[in-house]
């Protein structure tokens, strides 16, 4: 069973957790990620290959495991 991870907050913080799981064994498409700021977002998804949501609760909808990095 793939875990899916979701994380709110895509900032400092946020993004080091995205890389660090992305380095492990957790695939990029199984990480979902949500920030205010969506200049962050776009070049966190297109960096790392993530998927985005469109919202926190997106994010809390599809995910078994939320990280949050506010």
């Amino acid at each position: 069973m793939k875990l899916k991870i979701g994380v709110i907050g895509c900032g400092n913080m946020g993004a080091a957790l995205i890389g660090g799981l992305v380095q492990t064994k957790v695939t990029a498409r199984s990480i979902i990620a949500w920030d205010s700021n969506a200049k962050r977002r776009q070049a966190l998804a297109r960096s790392l290959k993530i998927r985005l949501a469109q919202s926190n609760p997106e994010v809390v909808e599809a995910s078994q495991v939320i990280l949050l990095a506010v």
